[in-house]
């Protein structure tokens, strides 16, 4: 993110200050809240409309913030809620759609890299590459070959 500020998102930014609010508050709160035990997720209902809301705003410009009101809890609920529900963090998720929709145009449409990159919310086509290929193993223009043979 401080290398690559541009490829940082509100969604990805907002996970990060969560965090680091988080750790703030565990290793320097004067008292310390009583120990819960987390283990449930979202309802049904919430985790349709997050999911939803992460869809339609694949380039991540969606707070964290948004998506928990929406949802009707806080921001740490959400973030923890969903984690568990889906077994990803929210931002993790994000980029998980961004790549099945990427494949989705890489397979059936002639559009350019540079093209699909920027219509699933990738910054630019360097950005996109490095993505998908971390989560796939291979380079995009790679896996369009593959799925055309």
């Amino acid at each position: 993110m401080l290398e690559r500020p541009h490829e940082a998102n509100e969604l990805f930014v907002g996970h990060v200050a969560m965090a680091l609010n988080t750790h703030f508050l565990k290793k320097y709160a004067v008292s310390h809240p009583r120990n819960r035990s987390y283990r449930s997720g979202l309802a049904p209902w919430q985790l349709r409309t997050a999911k939803a809301l992460i869809r339609a705003n694949l380039d991540g410009e969606i707070a964290l913030a948004r998506i928990a009101s929406e949802c009707g809890v806080s921001a740490a609920h959400f973030a923890r809620a969903f984690r568990v529900s889906t077994g990803t963090p929210p931002h993790r998720w994000l980029m998980n759609q961004r790549i099945e929709q990427s494949k989705a145009f890489l397979k059936d449409s002639a559009l350019s890299l540079t093209e699909i990159a920027i219509k699933c919310g990738f910054s630019d086509q360097s950005h996109f590459t490095r993505v998908f290929s971390a989560a796939v193993g291979t380079t995009p223009g790679r896996w369009r070959l593959i799925r055309k043979d």
